[in-house]
């Protein structure tokens, strides 16, 4: 599995870098050809790896008692806080 991440990662590293280095030059028909071949192995690549089994499940989201979901956390709330009890001139 990590083989294909690696080999996918090498090509797009690749292709990043052939058009940094060409963008002032225009490509050659062969050019244009062996990036679309290289295009196509790297689909071919990528559709033959095996796809992870998603499935869907409910979060149980337990609350602590009086608050809501929506409601602003804590740590937003303390960080307000703080921040308006420091002096103004730091």
């Amino acid at each position: 599995m990590l083989i294909p991440k690696l080999l996918i990662g090498l090509a797009l590293v690749t292709m990043a870098h052939q058009s940094h280095a060409q963008i002032s030059s225009p490509l050659t028909p062969t050019e244009i050809e062996a990036r679309a071949q290289a295009a196509d192995r790297l689909k071919a690549l990528v559709e033959s790896s095996p796809h992870l089994p998603l499935a869907q499940h409910d979060l149980p989201v337990r609350l602590p008692e009086g608050q809501e979901l929506g409601q602003v956390s804590w740590i937003t709330r303390d960080s307000i806080e703080h921040r308006a009890a420091q002096p103004a001139h730091l």
